[in-house]
């Protein structure tokens, strides 16, 4: 098939799939891989944790290759468009989560004082998890400024910009991890920290503008030596795994190096990027089951995004009810229930902005 179908790319949707399914697994094992270092439940969350460390970084990245190609339009309109859309995702969201744990719940617990200040306070906070929206909306407000220069014509400069955001924002933080990690002896690591980050002398190049731009350039070249890029991501893998359970030993507490700004996790990245664009940006039969499963997905990714963590966290207080201790049966379940409860909700979302759009119309006709 064409990989463009209404302005889609088959590929990039397949890659926005698996950053909706690594993003719900985060929030399904990360818990575990705090408990008891050499723990079944500290191995289960550290082995699913590190796998699915990849999803908000492939997001960006998406959101690079798309919101940086010259060839599609980002008029001022268009882009007031987009972030009103997030507004209004993230006022709806916060909303929910606010109704629902905030007064509802609250109600149920008589001992508990109600303040109101601090309500609203959560309801313009918002939950953890939709920090992502002022990440997406940051990147709105750049783009105008990067796409002046990142293009073909400055290829070297956006290689040498992403050099300088592997140094200063995945290596040097690396250090400063594994330094933290040991004490005081090992500072030499980490002081140089005050000086890059408290004066934000290379705050231009911090940050998930590296994915941002990455995701442009690895959308729009190709990498030759691609087993090298693989063997990087392998590697990737084997230390956020046997890395974190490593410092996790030696420090006697769990210390995790599996955050978004570790090489580590910008090569696993990477490699998955590549693997995907290479796989599935040649033709692909549209029609298969497992086409559409990806494209439905990736359609409703936004709202399985803002819906999962209120499922997982219902499911969570029903485990603990049961007293489930099993760490196999508690992934699972919140990341399956999750994943498959929050699609569903994001399908009737669609169906009712539908129908609104349809009745709208249609009053409009008879008005006329």
């Amino acid at each position: 098939m064409s990989l463009h179908k209404k302005n889609q790319i088959y590929y990039l949707n397949v890659l926005r799939t698996i950053g909706c399914l690594s993003v719900i697994m985060i929030h399904s094992s990360a818990p575990e891989a705090i408990k008891s270092v050499g723990s079944s439940n500290f191995w289960f969350g550290i082995v699913f944790d590190a796998l699915s460390k990849v999803g908000v970084p492939l997001f960006a990245m998406i959101s690079g290759a798309l919101m940086l190609d010259n060839s599609r339009e980002m008029s001022k309109k268009k882009i007031i468009r987009h972030i009103k859309k997030m507004a209004v995702f993230f006022a709806c969201w916060s909303f929910v989560y606010w109704l629902v744990f905030d007064i509802l719940i609250s109600l149920f617990k008589n001992h508990e004082k109600f303040d109101f200040g601090e309500k609203i306070s959560s309801l313009l906070k918002g939950p953890y998890h939709l920090w992502f929206v002022f990440l997406i909306i940051g990147f709105y407000l750049i783009v105008p400024l990067l796409r002046l220069w990142v293009n073909d014509r400055n290829k070297k400069y956006i290689v040498y910009f992403l050099i300088l955001s592997f140094i200063f924002s995945f290596f040097l933080p690396m250090l400063k991890l594994i330094g933290s990690a040991f004490g005081s002896k090992y500072e030499w690591l980490y002081g140089w920290e005050d000086y890059w980050w408290s004066s934000s002398m290379m705050s231009y190049v911090l940050g998930y503008n590296g994915y941002f731009i990455l995701g442009w350039y690895l959308h729009n070249y190709e990498i030759r030596n691609k087993r090298l890029i693989y063997g990087l991501g392998v590697t990737g893998v084997l230390i956020s795994i046997f890395g974190s359970f490593l410092m996790s030993k030696i420090s006697g507490k769990p210390c995790l190096l599996i955050d978004e700004g570790t090489p580590n996790i910008f090569f696993q990245a990477m490699a998955l990027f590549v693997f995907t664009k290479s796989k599935y940006s040649h033709s692909h039969n549209e029609t298969s089951k497992i086409a559409k499963v990806v494209n439905s997905v990736s359609k409703y990714s936004l709202n399985i995004y803002g819906a999962h963590v209120m499922i997982i966290t219902f499911i969570l207080r029903i485990l603990v009810r049961q007293n489930c201790t099993n760490p196999m049966i508690i992934i699972f379940l919140k990341f399956s229930v999750a994943f498959v409860l929050s699609y569903c909700i994001s399908v009737l979302i669609e169906k009712v902005l539908s129908l609104k759009k349809y009745l709208v119309g249609l009053l409009c006709k008879e008005k006329k």
